[in-house]
């Protein structure tokens, strides 16, 4: 290492997404977008979307679609599309193009053929029951400290939908982690049943 050559200043000519302020400048440069925009527009985008994606509710499909067709018109304009759309209403989907729809539902018989689950911000949305779902994995890693942690934190719930059911199980961690010190130690038999009992209740 030589400290005698002159330093370089480089600078980053577009946004790299994957950098820590990356979901701050994306939300901004939506903003942004649209502050010459009518009023639900701009509410539209500046409390109903987290980084890129967007969620919403109206009273009507009328209302939803022609509410997302001038955000899609608005965002254009910045060169930014608007488009893998899903809804649980066919109506909204049938208002718009087939190319503006999420990849699951563009090749659908809306008349004929049930509506898929979709990701949503990290959580199953069952489309056609218009419910939000969870998906638990089956259960096979070790009972270890390591293994129960990785379980708890598996079932994905920012919400708090299913808090009943998750605290159960961060309350047994949480007696593990002032117990257990290895991660890899194999767990007492009156732990492992508390554990094994949660663990297979997730099924339900």
């Amino acid at each position: 290492f030589s400290n005698t050559k002159e330093l370089i200043e480089y600078r980053m000519c577009v946004h790299v997404f994957g950098n820590s302020p990356s979901p701050a400048v994306a939300s901004y440069g939506l903003r942004k977008s649209v502050e010459h925009s009518e009023e639900r527009v701009k509410t539209f985008v500046s409390q109903d979307f987290y980084v890129d994606d967007g969620i919403t509710s109206k009273s009507s499909s009328d209302e939803i679609v022609s509410l997302i067709k001038s955000t899609q018109n608005d965002l254009a304009t910045c060169g930014i599309r608007l488009h893998k759309i899903s809804s649980s209403n066919v109506d909204v989907l049938k208002g718009f193009d087939v190319a503006d729809l999420a990849k699951d539902v563009r090749c659908l018989d809306f008349e004929n053929e049930s509506l898929p689950v979709q990701s949503s911000l990290g959580l199953n949305w069952d489309l056609d029951l218009d419910s939000f779902t969870f998906k638990v994995e089956p259960a096979c890693r070790p009972l270890t400290r390591r293994g129960i942690l990785a379980t708890v934190n598996g079932l994905f719930d920012p919400l708090g939908f299913v808090a009943p059911v998750t605290l159960v199980g961060k309350l047994i961690l949480r007696d593990l982690m002032s117990l257990v010190k290895n991660w890899d130690e194999q767990v007492s038999p009156e732990i492992e049943s508390k554990y094994v009992h949660w663990r297979d209740s997730l099924q339900d």
